[in-house]
């Protein structure tokens, strides 16, 4: 029957590898359209991590720290927009972020927007 199929062809299933990802509480990931690349929230940095080999292969650290409280991806994937719990707002180049070393993160922020009263919760480009 078709049930029966069904079961055989799970059971053979295996997994190749297992990683986990590590977010901050209320985070959201983003995952960039190559597949290759998800970033994540993980207290006042941006981690760039790669879905293959289930390391992080880039850190965005703002030089005043804040937890990050929103991530939106612009549609070209060309700036991150990161949002803080001290109502700040950073735009960080993706090019430099996350094709970069571990010591390049300064050269990524681009602007810092502030002005809000209370932690940034949502983001839209």
């Amino acid at each position: 029957s078709a049930a029966t199929r069904m079961v055989r062809s799970y059971f053979r299933y295996t997994e190749k590898a297992t990683w986990g990802l590590v977010v901050s509480g209320g985070g959201r990931v983003v995952a960039l359209s190559d597949g290759r690349t998800a970033l994540s929230p993980m207290l006042e940095d941006v981690c760039a991590w790669s879905i293959r080999h289930g390391g992080i292969e880039r850190r965005l650290r703002p030089a005043v720290s804040s937890e990050v409280t929103a991530l939106e991806l612009s549609p070209t994937e060309e700036l991150l927009a990161v949002g803080y719990a001290d109502g700040s707002v950073r735009l960080w180049s993706m090019g430099a972020g996350v094709a970069g070393g571990e010591g390049d993160e300064a050269d990524a922020e681009r602007v810092t927007l502030s002005g809000h009263r209370g932690a940034v919760l949502s983001l839209s480009f």
